[in-house]
């Protein structure tokens, strides 16, 4: 858990305390700086779990990243598994299928404007 979460948390409670405080004494400035603790804690705190969850991402991108790689692997291998299985060893339709293939590619990368 980061410290701004802690600190926040604090600083939310504490402003909490001073507000009542504040209220209950009839001090309007007391009160308000009281809700000003609040808001500031509880921005701290909200900052310190954006800072948590980048740090969760981060922690995890490695295993994203090698799962993406090992399933593009086999998707190529059984895609490739698959082609030769279906036209052989004709070469005129393997580069047929090739070209075909990257028209479609540069179609779908630069042909929408």
């Amino acid at each position: 858990m980061d410290n701004d979460r802690i600190e926040g948390a604090a600083r939310n409670i504490g402003g909490k305390v001073e507000s009542a405080a504040g209220d209950l004494l009839g001090d309007n400035k007391t009160k308000t700086d009281g809700l000003m603790d609040q808001v500031a804690g509880q921005a701290q705190n909200a900052f310190g779990s954006v800072k948590d969850t980048a740090r969760q991402v981060a922690n995890d991108a490695p295993k994203y990243l090698d799962d993406a790689i090992d399933n593009g692997q086999r998707y190529y291998r059984q895609g490739s598994q698959a082609v030769r299985e279906q036209f052989g060893n004709v070469p005129v339709t393997e580069i047929m299928l090739a070209g075909a293939a990257g028209y479609l590619l540069a179609w779908l990368i630069h042909g929408r404007q």
